[in-house]
């Protein structure tokens, strides 16, 4: 006999609770007043409250960690619903929005709000696509509206992005966001600008100076970075125009007062130029810049090292910058078939910290850490499926291919950029100490062992076939 459905008062659901951070959400009512208005409303219904889950994060994208956790206790079974102020408090992007249509569909779970129940027995699931579907228009209308004032307001001469050091934004007796003299700070950039046009001084030792000797600190009380002081030296801002969006080519003229005549950043963008020059045959590396020093948090660089065998005496040594060998004496021109070898180590910079002791690992060791991490590297089910889905219709293959196993077995074979890209896109931080590496992922990817929705054998997939229906 099939087993007894639970009654009304048995029932459990999960109060769910979102804010975004984002501008778009401000008007929603804070969690702690959704919260409360959820739990009267469960008390009015006689609703049981397994769990109260909030988060503060956008759901215009997929990634949520305290969603999918409750997604994973819901196909588990601890609950029955899930009790939210609004469906957009769940989704509003159509990977989380078909996951929780799936679920009520071949789980019967339900969704209460305090205006309407959703769910199979109610006959309404349809209703979710087009609540869903209303959520997804309207962050999209959204952006388009935002992006449309912003591109009006650098149209208009004022810089919609935050200002460079040296300025600040300020309302004006108009009540209008304008761009003004930060009266703390604008006279030590000009003076840094005037050091730098002596054409006597590095970017980092005017750093130094604007710090030490001019006493210059961030609104936050830090003091100048290092990439800040080349990113005012490169900011066309400062001599009165600007470029928005980035990349666009749509050039504007501000209204702000300029810092320097363009004559003046022309001539420190050759002063730049001249100092920074790199030769043409510069070797490139996978991973530089994408790893940061356990030891002392500075940058981790790469090099080669290219070593020769002498045919007659058997030393090896560094022949670069050699002629004969330094034990024989042996000319190198006259060696026969003498073994070249080439090696590339990854080692910190010491740009930090001069003495820094950490050691340099190889380019093979350190692929073969990063192989590994990729081998603890999953999607939660939906998400795989979802990719997996995309990455087929990509490659006109009907068969579906595992995508995270097609990238781990390319990974080692294949070209510098590829596994560049491939390291930017699922890793978020690399940190080389003891040389040995230790990574975080970017979402929605996950360890292994944290990839706990697998499905059983008499189920299908979590959310396969809302997502098939999303992606088709």
């Amino acid at each position: 006999m099939p087993a007894p459905r639970p009654t009304p008062s048995t029932l459990t659901y999960f109060i769910y609770c979102r804010k975004s951070t984002e501008a778009e959400d401000r008007q929603i009512l804070s969690i702690d007043s959704q919260i409360s208005e959820l739990k009267r409303h469960a008390v009015r219904k006689g609703l049981h409250i397994a769990a109260v889950l909030t988060e503060a994060k956008s759901a215009k994208a997929p990634g949520r960690p305290v969603f999918n956790k409750m997604m994973e206790r819901l196909y588990t079974g601890e609950a029955d619903g899930v009790l939210c102020w609004k469906p957009d408090r769940l989704a509003r992007n159509p990977v989380d929005g078909g996951a929780i249509i799936w679920a009520m569909k071949e789980h019967e779970v339900k969704i209460i709000t305090p205006f309407q129940t959703y769910g199979q027995s109610e006959d309404n699931v349809v209703w979710m696509y087009l609540e869903f579907g209303m959520a997804q228009k309207y962050v999209d209308d959204l952006s388009k509206t935002v992006k449309r004032g912003l591109r009006a307001k650098a149209e208009s001469g004022w810089l919609p992005s935050s200002t460079p050091p040296g300025y600040q934004n300020r309302m004006n007796k108009e009540g209008r966001n304008v761009i003004s003299k930060d009266p703390k700070r604008f006279q030590i950039i000009r003076r840094c600008w005037d050091l730098m046009l002596t054409g006597k001084h590095t970017p980092a030792e005017i750093r130094q100076i604007a710090n030490t000797a001019w006493g210059y600190r961030t609104a936050l009380g830090n003091p100048l970075g290092r990439n800040t002081i080349y990113n005012i030296f490169v900011n066309t801002f400062y001599h009165g125009t600007y470029e928005y969006p980035r990349g666009s080519g749509a050039w504007h003229i501000g209204r702000h007062t300029p810092m320097i005549t363009k004559e003046e950043f022309n001539s420190v963008q050759h002063i730049l130029s001249r100092s920074k020059r790199m030769p043409k045959n510069r070797k490139v590396f996978a991973f530089t810049s994408l790893i940061r020093c356990g030891g002392c948090d500075g940058a981790v660089t790469a090099e080669e090292k290219h070593q020769l065998i002498c045919s007659q005496c058997r030393l090896k040594f560094a022949y670069r910058s050699k002629v004969n060998c330094p034990r024989c004496k042996l000319p190198i021109s006259e060696m026969t078939n003498p073994c070249r070898l080439v090696y590339t180590y990854y080692h910190c910079t010491k740009s930090y910290n001069p003495t820094c002791c950490e050691r340099s690992v190889t380019l093979q060791e350190l692929t073969t850490q990063i192989g590994h991490a990729l081998t603890e590297v999953r999607l939660l089910t939906h998400y795989n499926l979802w990719l997996n889905r995309v990455m087929g219709r990509m490659s006109g293959s009907r068969n579906n291919p595992e995508t995270l196993s097609a990238i781990r077995t390319l990974f080692a074979g294949a070209t510098l950029e590829v596994q560049r890209q491939i390291v930017i896109t699922i890793f978020s931080t690399i940190v080389l100490k003891d040389r040995k590496l230790s990574v975080s992922l970017k979402a929605p990817f996950v360890f292994f062992a944290e990839n706990k929705m697998t499905s059983t054998l008499d189920q299908k997939p979590f959310a396969q076939q809302a997502l098939q229906n999303e992606v088709a």
